[in-house]
């Protein structure tokens, strides 16, 4: 049996997932350990400035634990990979070595083609229907990747420089606020790419925080529960509700809102204008939720290579 780990260190949370391959196709990975820190790294880049010590503090301190954890359960193999906020930083290679000593594991620099891919083999692996074409979306905090693929393969993608962090930081969005600007804004970058004019028959996927925080939301949930939200759907005028309702709040209406991390309330207003101007741009009704995402599909490759394959794709 072969285990095997994955960090994401994300631009606005960190997360690693431990698991071996499920007793079971249905269910292909049993997870051993899965956990999500809000870090910020990319808070403060708006502008294409720095990571700053507070958020390097949170991240190293999230790392020790996680190495904690792998010491612990000692997977076979494990990989790291680190995303749109050291790309993005003027010390973002400087704090990619930093954060690789803590964790006495190298980080690997991915590109956005790269991060969409991989969520988009997340989904892939885990949704019953795999013939039809899905599009992907992955909202971070400094970028937001889109992927369409089917069982024969990945047709497109795309990594939009704007995240749920630099789009809250771009239009103010930390309060209450009029999110029409920023809604105009990402309409635009969308309307940039070509192909996703017509890639309108598709299933619409949503994976990581936005979008599984906002299913929490809308469940209730007083303490996360990935089995919970994962695959469930939500309509586009929910989600177009949620939007608006949460940007009238102010930042600590929103931190009282059940199923929202305290520490993710003051850019998931941002994260939801982003969420509902993708829905509306495909012409979606409904988007589901999959607790998926880059770490997932790094498990996957790591499997992958295992068993002998040369790519994610056959696993």
């Amino acid at each position: 049996m072969t285990r095997v780990a994955a960090i994401d260190i994300g631009s606005n949370s960190i997360l690693l997932t431990i698991a071996e391959p499920g007793e079971k196709k249905a269910i292909p990975l049993k997870i051993l350990f899965d956990e999500a820190r809000v870090t910020g790294l990319s808070k403060g880049l708006a502008g294409g400035d720095l990571i700053t010590e507070s958020a390097q503090a949170r991240a190293i301190e999230t790392l020790k634990f996680y190495r904690e954890k792998l010491d612990q359960l000692k997977p076979d193999l494990f990989r790291v990979v680190g995303t749109e906020a050291f790309r993005r930083a003027k010390n973002g290679e400087e704090v990619r070595k930093r954060l690789s000593n803590v964790l006495r594991q190298e980080i690997e620099l991915i590109s956005g083609d790269q991060e969409a891919e991989l969520s988009f083999w997340s989904v892939q692996k885990e949704h019953s229907d795999i013939k039809s074409p899905k599009l992907v979306f992955d909202i971070g905090g400094a970028s937001s990747e889109l992927c369409l693929g089917n069982d024969l393969g990945i047709q497109e993608r795309v990594s939009l420089k704007v995240g749920s962090v630099t789009l809250t930081e771009k239009f103010g969005l930390q309060n209450a606020a009029n999110g029409e600007e920023a809604d105009q804004y990402v309409k635009s970058l969308l309307d940039q790419v070509p192909w996703t004019k017509t890639a309108k028959s598709t299933i619409g996927i949503g994976v990581a925080g936005t979008f599984t925080s906002l299913l929490a939301i809308h469940l209730k949930l007083d303490s996360y529960s990935r089995d919970r939200v994962h695959g469930f759907s939500l309509s586009v005028q929910d989600i177009l509700k949620y939007r608006d309702q949460m940007l009238r709040m102010t930042l600590n209406e929103r931190k009282q809102v059940l199923g929202l991390q305290a520490d993710r309330a003051d850019v998931f207003g941002g994260g939801l204008v982003i969420a509902y101007a993708i829905c509306r741009h495909f012409g979606w009704k409904q988007a589901i939720c999959m607790d998926a995402g880059i770490r997932f599909g790094v498990l996957y490759e790591l499997l992958s290579t295992k068993m002998g394959a040369t790519n994610v794709g056959p696993y």
